[in-house]
């Protein structure tokens, strides 16, 4: 746990390629559905705030901003790029930034009290 504590900014950064990378390319031939669709954005955008959230608990806004934006400009660059752009999928970020911060701050909570 101490590495997420040490490289928030690194991890989160590393984590903004992957997933801008992942949501510009072109889709596979594959098709994923909807609903893992949605858990993949969901799970995406828990991960890419859970750095912040556990090792700044209360410096996460940034964080939290830089995903909300990163989110909406991917379904607005989706359909320039051979892809479809769709909100739901941004609904999906948001309830995943939600759901990564407050398990990030519990779980940090709950690590420091065990020191």
């Amino acid at each position: 746990m101490t590495f997420f504590r040490k490289y928030p900014f690194g991890m989160t950064l590393a984590l903004s390629v992957l997933i801008l990378c992942l949501t510009l390319s072109q889709p596979s031939s594959q098709s994923t559905g909807f609903i893992n669709d949605k858990v993949a954005h969901f799970l995406a955008f828990a991960a890419l705030v859970f750095p912040y959230g556990f090792a700044r608990p209360q410096g996460y806004i940034p964080a939290v901003i830089w995903a909300i934006i990163m989110g909406g400009a991917i379904e607005l660059i989706q359909p320039h790029v051979g892809r479809q752009g769709d909100w739901n999928d941004f609904y999906a970020d948001l309830f995943g930034i939600l759901v990564g911060i407050v398990t990030a701050k519990l779980l940090s909570r709950f690590t420091q009290g065990a020191h």
